[in-house]
C-alpha cells in the first residue's frame, strides 16, 4: 500500500491518532472549514487504536462517584457530562440509543454504597437505577450469579466501530485529509512550524499551525520524541474474550466484590453464534508504553486476572483469547482522576496539545473542548481559500473490535 503522496503537506490542524477522539476532532474541525490531516495506525491483524481494544462500555459515570469520595458533587458532575455525552454522541452520528431492557447490573460490596448509588442517581434524576431481587439478579447473569446486593444501572454496550466509522466518514465527506499509516508519526521541534513541531512519517512531513496529539497512552511516545517527560503513568489492562453466553441476559455486569466486569456484545451472522464477552478485572501493574504488536501479558498477570474472576469464568480462561490495552493514569498535580477528560497546551511550544478523553464516552465533547481551545489558539480557519483535493490513504478497511472473530491473536502468547 502506498503510504504517502507527497514529501511535505501544510494544514491547519493535525491530529495524531484514530480512535474516537481523533476522528471526532478531525471531523468537527474539517465541518468547520479548517484544511486538517489525521494519522492513524493500521491495524496489521490486531486493532491499533486503544478505543478497539476496552469493553466498548457506553458509561453512565454513576460507577466513577466513588472516586470522588472527597469531593462527590465533583463526581456527579462528571457523571452526568458522560451519561449525556455518550447518548448526545449516539444521537449525532443517527445512531440508535440502548433499549429500556439493555440495563447493566451491579453487585456491591454493601448497603452503604446501594444508599449512596440512589442519593447519586436521585441528584442526577436518573429513574433507572433499582435494587434487584435475587430472582432479577439471576435471570440477568445466568450462570455467573453469585449472592449478594444488586442494583441496575443505565449504562449498556455500544458499537465503539460504528461509531468511528460515522466519523471517519464524516471526516472524508467534509474534505480532511485522513492517512492510516504502518508505522508510528513521530514528533519533532521545528521552528519553521507554526505549531512547533512538525510530523515526520517515512517520506512525509506535515507542518500545521495546531497539532494535536490524541492518541491515548501513546502520547507518552510522541512526547517523549521531543524529551518531555508526559504527566501520566500507565497501568495494562488485560481484557479476556469470551465466545460463551452463559446463559447471561445482563449486557454490562459489574462485581465489586470480587473486582470484574463483562460487556456482553450481540452475536454476529455465522462468525459469532454466541456473542462476546468481554471481560475485565482491576488494574494492577504499572507498565511503559507499547505499541499493538509488541505488547504482552505475562504469567503473573494472568494468576491475578484469575484471582478476580468466578469459577466458572476461572476454568474458561484457556478457552478465550486477551487483548492488553492501558489506563492512563495522570499524575497527581494535575488534580485529575484517571476518568476525567484531560487537555494541556504543552509548554515551551506554540501549539501542541495533548488530549485525552478519560473515556470513549466522552470522546466528542471532549474533541469539541480541544476545538475551542485551537480556535482561540489559532484563529477561526479561513473560508475564501479553494479547497484542494483531500488525501486518503488506506482508511476503506473495515473497523472491527478485538473481540470480532476476524482477529485472531492472543497476548498472553
Amino acid at each position: 500500500m502506498r503510504a504517502v503522496i507527497s514529501t511535505s503537506k501544510v494544514c491547519d490542524i493535525a491530529v495524531i491518532g484514530g480512535g474516537i477522539l481523533g476522528l471526532a476532532v478531525t471531523a468537527l474541525a474539517a465541518r468547520a472549514g479548517y484544511r486538517v490531516l489525521v494519522l492513524r495506525l493500521n491495524d496489521g491483524g490486531r486493532p491499533r487504536a486503544d478505543t478497539l481494544r476496552n469493553q466498548g462500555w457506553l458509561q453512565s459515570g454513576l460507577m466513577y462517584v466513588d472516586k470522588f469520595k472527597d469531593d462527590r458533587k465533583r463526581g456527579r458532575r462528571l457523571a452526568a457530562q458522560m451519561y449525556a455525552a455518550g447518548l448526545a454522541m449516539l444521537t449525532s452520528l443517527g445512531l440508535p440509543h440502548p433499549g429500556e431492557d439493555d440495563h447493566a447490573v451491579i453487585r456491591l460490596r454493601n448497603e452503604e454504597e446501594g444508599l449512596n448509588l440512589e442519593a447519586d442517581a436521585e441528584s442526577l434524576r436518573i429513574d433507572s437505577v433499582k435494587q434487584l431481587d435475587s430472582r432479577s439478579a439471576k435471570q440477568g447473569l445466568g450462570d455467573i450469579y453469585e449472592d449478594g446486593i444488586f442494583y441496575s444501572l443505565p449504562d449498556a454496550p455500544f458499537p465503539e466501530a460504528a461509531v468511528l466509522t460515522k466519523l471517519r466518514d464524516a471526516s472524508y465527506r467534509f474534505g480532511a485529509d485522513v492517512i492510516q499509516v504502518s508505522a508510528p508519526a513521530q514528533l519533532v521541534r521545528d521552528s519553521s512550524s507554526e505549531s512547533g513541531v512538525r510530523i515526520d512519517l517515512a517520506g512525509l512531513q506535515i507542518y500545521s499551525k495546531a497539532t494535536i496529539a490524541a492518541a491515548g497512552a501513546g502520547n507518552s511516545q510522541l512526547l517523549g520524541d521531543l524529551e518531555i517527560a508526559t504527566a501520566m503513568k500507565l497501568r495494562q489492562t488485560p481484557l479476556l474474550v469470551l465466545h460463551e453466553s452463559f446463559a447471561t441476559q445482563a449486557p454490562i455486569f459489574a462485581d465489586r466484590v470480587r473486582g470484574f466486569s463483562f460487556v456482553r456484545h450481540p452475536a454476529e451472522e455465522q462468525a459469532l453464534p454466541n456473542g462476546a464477552l468481554v471481560i475485565g478485572t482491576r488494574v494492577e501493574r504499572e507498565v511503559e508504553f507499547r505499541l499493538p504488536d509488541d505488547r504482552k501479558i505475562e504469567r503473573d498477570d494472568l494468576d491475578r486476572f484469575a484471582e478476580y474472576l468466578p469459577p466458572l469464568l476461572r476454568d474458561r480462561m484457556r478457552y478465550g483469547r486477551f487483548t492488553a490495552g492501558y489506563e492512563v493514569i495522570p499524575d497527581k498535580r494535575l488534580e485529575r482522576k484517571d476518568v476525567e477528560p484531560w487537555i494541556e497546551w504543552v509548554d515551551g511550544f506554540p501549539a501542541l496539545l495533548q488530549a485525552m478523553p478519560g473515556r470513549a464516552t466522552m470522546g466528542m465533547f471532549v474533541a469539541q473542548q480541544v476545538m475551542d481551545a485551537v480556535t482561540a489558539r489559532i484563529g477561526d480557519p479561513d473560508l475564501s481559500r479553494t479547497s484542494s483535493n483531500p488525501v486518503k490513504v488506506g482508511w476503506k478497511d473495515p473497523i472491527w473490535m478485538h473481540y470480532d472473530a476476524t482477529y485472531d491473536f492472543d497476548d498472553s502468547k
